[in-house]
């Protein structure tokens, strides 16, 4: 290539020019080899090639939006332009290829051969010195091509121009040489003058016949050849005979045309014209030799005319002589029911042929949903389940902090023992009431012994009866020794203590006690120190704590309760005595039977309601403490019996059930995964209905004799038994995981029928879509958002309406727009699918509850007109008429309601032969004509006005 100059890159389809060209400017890398532009290597400078390469692809590369002005201007901005050099390079583009009019224009609203013009300045624009044009004038009216040419002959100089075209004459025109291209090799290179002379048969004489019958090719033939012996007949017709002249012997020609002129009549010729070879011939000579030998590598350019003549003797035929058997459209030709079979069978091939290829559809429409369904399942697995709640076991071990046990011993010493004990001979005394306390199984029945006949050597920790009891010594004591573990750690509570003199709790001092107040918010006692409680733990991680005699307990309990409040949740009080029956009155004063009514021993409990279930709690902490000071010495151990207290909660109603279900919302997110998951499915069938509606294939079809019906009906055929594949696997997946609401008994069939009658109705509420769109990924997606924004809103709305009358069961006017919502609701398909499987879902959860609590007569199956039946019916519904509408719009059933009034149109200066004519069509007086237009209009509606 040249500076200067214009080189035409001519080669048939698939030649490999737009290969070579995107090679060039970088867009695919090369196999191998390299091109320099400028000294620079495409394959290392490609970078600093692009700053000064322009382009012309061989389709626009145009944003739609931008006007002319603004592409300009963003592609000289692309390349670096100066802001003062950029208008004026602006207005002189726009000027060279007339687009100074339209420069505000939106690149929409252009015709074809001004997006081409601007496509060529968009490559000239920046001042590029390498111009890669690939097919300029592509598409485009003979009127814009040569307006074309202008501006490329105009910006050539100081410029290298590569040019691909299929016009010859554009080759011709433009190209200062010409290179031809043929399976990826490059096969000649030069002018249009070395070319034709090297390649060319020769010059073309074509001779008139006077008349068809009188003409004698043998005689016309002997008169050119005795001055033209290399002479020889091409092509003979009915009206001409066309003969190849050599190229030498040219100082011939005045003579020979003389001679020619003086024998017209002789020959019965009535004149004759001299052509030049054409590039279209020379080209069409070289391609065709190099298909019949595809591995030859170099052309034989030796000029033979005896070769020349003999290949073209091959071509020479009697076109009119010669006899063609007509073929009969009518014999065997398949109609009716047959043909409409064929038909539908052809275009089930076609659908096949076409998924086959496109296997990234086929993961749209089968992995997708299938994950999406997968997530749904396992949400619903891990979901947690509804029923009643369990028995709770009550045991100091609920409380997250160590436990203490307050235990005065105030009352003991107030305790007259041994009269006490000569009374009460069947009532366990309150000082083996405390002792209890002290056993290995500790407070409650935590830690029971298996076996109360052991002795102490045995008593061994894996003895004791309960899991927490061996958790707890594990965490707490295992720094324990086995002694202390076995028996726990008795205080050493000496005879003094019960000689004392007893006094009565009303005269108990608090002189003992620190000062206290309240603090600043008032909300606890702020005291200076206690008088530290003895302290002793137990093997079931409790802390025993006594409070002393010199201790007022109840005064205790109030000014520590800020400091106790994680760990102090109950106490026990043995020993005290009523005041008004005094612990000193002489028994003999009083009436037994008086004496033997009257409570002398008080066993108190104080309970902490901060921890939950204290009270119970401390409750069976006394009963057990009764119960092992009472047993007799035959029954063994104590600390092997025990009382244990359970908390049943009440059972919740089916109302209560319910409104936890729904409030969970696990049916609801199954059901809004399955809708996108389906959503995909259906959409992805519109791809190929609005491909082959963009491409005019359907049109080509239509034109062929295809009929509609058979065409909607075929690919609903196929659509829907696609449809079948993805709604398998969806089942599936809902059997494998197996949730009972989805798979047991009917309403595995219900859902199964859901799947089945959503296939039926969502595949013709896509095929009116078709008719809108003329880019297939656009109606993709465009629909899938439309799927998903139809099922989930309308099921989150029904759902949160069903949560507002849950808390508001009287509101009758919201009952009545949740269930007139619901209604409306169901024209989508997707909701109905969604709303189903929700209702398939809470109708097994009451089935669920019926059974548990015997009311079969409750129990429903999935198959009622609230649950499954109303969404079938209208999918149903809704599929037939989406059906019908799909037909309508496919035959234009709307057309004499939206079609404009026709445009007038004036006859005045029409032709006398065009207005004769129209008076025949409108007569009908002529009828060998196959095809007659007769007041043929098309309106155009634009935003302004009709044209």
């Amino acid at each position: 290539l040249y500076e200067g100059e214009i080189l035409s890159f001519l080669g048939h389809n698939g030649a490999g020019k737009t290969t070579t060209m995107s090679i060039l400017t970088g867009l695919i890398p090369a196999t191998s080899g390299t091109a320099i532009i400028y000294d620079q290597d495409i394959n290392i400078d490609i970078d600093k090639i692009r700053k000064n390469l322009g382009w012309c692809p061989q389709h626009n590369v145009l944003l739609e939006a931008l006007t002319v002005e603004e592409h300009l201007l963003f592609f000289s901005k692309l390349k670096q332009v100066q802001s003062k050099e950029m208008k004026k390079m602006i207005e002189n583009m726009l000027f060279d290829v007339g687009l100074t009019s339209k420069r505000n224009a939106i690149v929409s609203t252009l015709s074809d051969g001004m997006k081409r013009k601007l496509s060529v300045a968009m490559a000239f624009v920046g001042d590029a010195k390498t111009i890669i044009l690939d097919e300029p004038t592509a598409g485009v009216d003979p009127y814009a091509r040569r307006a074309i040419w202008e501006v490329l002959l105009k910006l050539k100089r100081g410029r290298t121009i590569l040019l691909s075209t299929h016009h010859m004459d554009e080759a011709n025109v433009l190209g200062d040489r010409i290179a031809t291209i043929s399976n990826g090799q490059l096969k000649f290179c030069g002018t249009s003058l070395f070319l034709k002379t090297t390649f060319g048969e020769g010059y073309i004489l074509t001779l008139i016949k006077k008349d068809p019958w009188m003409a004698s090719k043998n005689d016309v033939t002997s008169t050119i050849t005795q001055y033209k012996p290399q002479a020889y007949l091409k092509e003979e017709t009915r009206k001409e005979l066309q003969y190849i002249l050599s190229l030498k012997g040219r100082h011939l020609f005045p003579k020979f045309f003389s001679i020619l002129d003086s024998r017209k009549e002789l020959l019965s010729i009535i004149g004759y014209g001299l052509q030049d070879v054409s590039l279209e011939e020379v080209f069409l000579k070289v391609t065709e030799q190099y298909k019949k030998s595809p591995n030859a590598t170099e052309i034989e350019i030796e000029f033979n005319s005896n070769n020349l003549r003999q290949e073209n003797t091959t071509k020479t035929s009697s076109t009119f002589d010669s006899s063609i058997p007509k073929l009969n459209i009518n014999q065997d030709r398949v109609t009716g029911i047959h043909l409409y079979a064929k038909q539908a069978l052809s275009i089930i091939i076609k659908r096949f042929i076409f998924n086959y290829r496109n296997m990234l559809g086929l993961v749209t429409q089968i992995l997708l949903p299938s994950f999406f369904i997968t997530v749904a399942m396992t949400v619903a697995l891990t979901a947690p389940g509804f029923a009643d709640p369990p028995a709770i076991l009550l045991s100091t071990s609920m409380f997250s902090h160590l436990n203490y046990l307050y235990t005065p011993i105030s009352g003991l010493n107030n305790y007259k023992l041994r009269n006490i004990s000569q009374i009460s001979i069947f009532n366990a005394n309150p000082y083996d009431l405390s002792k209890t306390i002290h056993y290995p199984s500790g407070i409650g029945s935590t830690c029971l012994l298996n076996n109360p006949y052991m002795n102490e050597t045995t008593l061994k920790l894996e003895n004791f009866n309960g899991s927490s009891c061996e958790k707890v010594y594990h965490n707490d004591f295992t720094s324990y020794s086995e002694n202390d573990i076995n028996w726990s750690k008795m205080l050493e509570n000496n005879q003094t203590y019960f000689n004392q003199s007893y006094q009565s709790i009303a005269t108990l001092s608090d002189t003992y006690y620190s000062p206290c107040q309240c603090s600043t918010s008032q909300s606890r006692f702020i005291c200076s120190s206690f008088l530290k409680p003895e302290s002793h733990r137990l093997i079931t991680n409790d802390r025993i704590l006594y409070i002393t005699q010199e201790q007022n307990e109840i005064l205790y309990y109030l000014y520590t309760a800020d400091y106790h409040r994680l760990d102090r949740y109950g106490g026990l009080s043995f020993g005290l005595v009523q005041d008004y029956i005094p612990n000193d009155y002489p028994i003999n004063k009083v009436n037994q039977i008086l004496h033997k009514l009257a409570v002398k021993n008080i066993a108190r409990i104080f309970t902490n309601h901060k921890g939950y279930h204290s009270l119970p709690l401390y409750i069976n902490i006394m009963s057990n403490t009764i119960l092992r000071a009472n047993l007799p010495f035959e029954k063994g151990l104590p600390s092997a019996y025990g009382i244990t207290t359970f908390n049943h909660p009440m059972n919740e109603t089916n109302n209560m059930l319910s409104t936890e279900y729904i409030l969970q919302g696990t049916d609801v997110v199954i059901s809004i995964f399955i809708i996108a998951a389906m959503s995909f499915v259906p959409a992805s069938f519109t791809l190929f209905l609005v491909y082959e509606r963009a491409t005019k294939s359907k049109h080509i079809q239509y034109i062929n004799g295809l009929f509609p019906l058979v065409y909607w009906s075929t690919n609903f055929i196929w659509d829907l038994l696609n449809y079948l594949l993805p709604a398998t696997c969806a089942i599936v997946i809902l059997r494998l995981f197996n949730v009972p609401a989805y798979v047991e008994g009917e309403n595995f069939l219900a859902v199964i029928s859901l799947f089945l009658m959503y296939g039926w109705s969502i595949i013709p509420v896509m095929y009116p879509f078709s008719f809108r769109f003329s880019e297939p990924s656009n109606a993709y997606i465009f629909l899938i958002v439309i799927n998903l924004f139809s099922g989930i809103t309308c099921i989150c709305t029904s759902f949160f309406l069903e949560i507002f009358i849950l808390g508001n069961p009287s509101t009758s006017t919201l009952s009545i727009i949740t269930n007139t919502m619901k209604k409306i609701f169901k024209i989508f398909p997707n909701y109905c699918l969604g709303r189903g499987l929700i209702d398939i879902g809470y109708n097994d959860y009451h089935n669920s509850f019926y059974k548990k609590t015997g009311l079969n007569g409750r129990i429903h199956t999935p198959f009622i007109w609230d649950i499954t039946i109303s969404n079938l019916v209208s999918m149903a519904i809704c599929g037939f008429v989406f059906w019908i509408l799909t037909l309508l719009l496919e035959y234009r059933s709307f057309h004499s309601s939206i079609i404009p009034n026709a445009l007038p149109f004036s006859h005045l200066d029409e032709d006398e032969d065009v207005a004769q004519i129209r008076r025949q069509i409108l007569n009908k007086t002529i009828d060998d004509n196959i095809l007659i237009m007769s007041n043929l209009s098309k309106c155009y509606h634009t935003k302004k006005h009709k044209k």
